[in-house]
């Protein structure tokens, strides 16, 4: 039934073709290709805050008088004709089902930064270690690599992804929801990748924390600093998480009583509820590593 359901929505051969090569055009349109590219990887969980450190992190580059290319799956997603009614009907399915084209729009996108050596700055989530044999690849082509984690706990992130698609509701009338298994698969396949990343010694490998201005986010680790805080990327990511996640806990309960009577006020879908409740459960329980 589920794949006769994602079927549905997945768009042909031509049609995809078609749209990745209006995606390709918009861009690729104000970049130059360099002769010693740079590429800077953002990873988080979802609703971690990955777009402060792109932001960071884009002006960065932009400072040197470099061109930059931003690669992201949620800016293609849009692309895709059926956006609108799959988010309106299907909230809590919707990356699942856009991700079959939007995802493979990325993986084009990135192929071509990295055939025409252009600057860019990839997010991801770094959940699972496949992004190692991209790294490899990347330092072949002749790229300088840059590694940024975001140190989030997962009440935090949780809550953010609730937030964020609430917002989105009020102001457009749509959103997208990250179901909580999705964000969890992230969180934690994050530390042991980042730590095989860091042992590798392909890259720089930085950790960031949420700054107090949105983006200004805050670094409290880099595998190039002589003086350490914390002996490797991993604790960093760990250790602030675990800080990070009492100050949450603070506010923790009445956001999330905000957002369940939004919810409850506009007749949110027992899936909606649901997500809600098992958020929830993460104000009293231990935090997990």
């Amino acid at each position: 039934m589920e794949k006769d359901f994602m079927e549905q929505f997945k768009l042909s051969k031509e049609m995809h073709d078609s749209i990745y090569k209006r995606i390709e055009s918009e861009v690729f349109r104000n970049s130059e290709k360099e002769k010693n590219p740079v590429a800077i990887i953002v990873g988080g969980q979802p609703g971690c805050g990955k777009g402060a450190v792109i932001a960071y992190s884009k002006k960065q580059i932009e400072n040197a008088n470099k061109d930059v290319v931003i690669i992201t799956t949620d800016e293609y997603k849009p692309y895709h004709p059926d956006a609108i009614e799959i988010a309106k009907k299907y909230p809590t399915e919707y990356v699942k089902i856009i991700e079959q084209d939007a995802g493979l729009w990325t993986g084009e996108i990135l192929k071509k930064a990295i055939e025409d050596k252009h600057n860019f700055i990839f997010e991801g989530t770094l959940k699972n270690n496949r992004i190692l044999e991209r790294i490899k690849e990347l330092k072949q082509n002749g790229f300088k690599v840059v590694v940024r984690a975001l140190a989030v706990p997962r009440l935090e992130s949780l809550i953010s992804v609730h937030e964020r698609y609430q917002n989105q509701i009020d102001n457009i009338g749509l959103g997208r929801l990250i179901s909580v298994d999705h964000h969890n698969t992230a969180y934690k396949g994050i530390p042991k990748v980042i730590d095989e990343i860091e042992k590798s010694g392909l890259c720089t490998v930085e950790i960031y924390k949420r700054g107090k201005k949105i983006n200004e986010p805050e670094r409290i680790y880099s595998s190039k600093m002589n003086e350490k805080r914390f002996p490797s990327a991993r604790n960093a990511l760990e250790e602030c998480r675990r800080i990070e996640e009492y100050k949450t806990k603070v506010t923790a309960k009445a956001r999330i009583e905000v957002l369940k009577q939004a919810y409850k006020d506009r007749n949110a879908t027992e899936d909606e509820m649901n997500e809600i409740e098992l958020i929830e459960k993460y104000t009293t329980i231990e935090h997990e590593r």
